[in-house]
């Protein structure tokens, strides 16, 4: 096994090239199995805790909202990684969850990208925005002292969430459209409708800049 056995996914996840068929006992499944339970841990009570403290502190600050919505983020990227754990580290327990937890994981498959993507480049876009900020208030803090308030924050927050939901829209509707015509992964490359086609490669241009 080498480096180029492995690929970063638009999640940026790390995974195998036979990801789906790695035997249960491989390597790679133990890491993950005791390393994901970790980070797990540790993103959710972190994030909550950073919450709580947030939410009851008055007034409130620009960097308090930034770091609220980060934390929120947070949260939901590393949840949104569990059913796929949950189907690699107890392929068993998964067998006993019926048709139910089938139809959940076929929808969660096809709009974990779209949703992990989002608040990736919502959580990037949070970061950039509050490092500007910070920036402006030490190189110029007479300046911009009174202009930058936590009510600039409340838009600007809003507004990223915003670009976030747009920017990458075209990746949310090809996977509800591959869903809705019951094809694979592999199978829509070559099936997927010209005009999704050219927006993938729109799309494509979007995550590379």
């Amino acid at each position: 096994m080498n480096s180029s056995d492995f690929f970063l996914t638009k999640c940026n996840v790390t995974e195998h090239v036979d990801e789906q068929v790695l035997h249960p006992q491989h390597p790679v499944r133990f890491v993950e199995a005791v390393l994901y339970p970790v980070f797990f841990f540790l993103s959710t009570v972190g994030n909550t805790i950073n919450l709580l403290v947030l939410m009851h502190n008055r007034p409130k600050t620009t960097s308090d909202l930034y770091m609220m919505a980060m934390a929120v983020s947070d949260i939901i990227l590393i949840w949104l990684r569990f059913p796929g754990w949950l189907s690699k580290a107890a392929p068993e327990l998964i067998l006993t969850m019926g048709s139910g937890y089938a139809t959940f994981f076929l929808v969660y498959d096809a709009m974990k990208e779209h949703i992990c993507t989002t608040f990736g480049f919502f959580s990037i876009g949070i970061l950039l925005v509050f490092s500007m900020e910070r920036l402006l208030l030490v190189a110029k803090p007479m300046k911009f002292y009174g202009i930058i308030k936590p009510k600039k924050a409340k838009i600007a927050i809003p507004i990223i969430g915003c670009l976030s939901i747009i920017l990458f829209a075209q990746i949310g509707v090809d996977s509800v459209v591959r869903l809705a015509r019951g094809a694979t992964s592999a199978e829509w490359v070559a099936t997927r409708p010209g005009w999704l086609e050219i927006c993938n490669q729109v799309q494509a241009i979007i995550q590379v800049r």
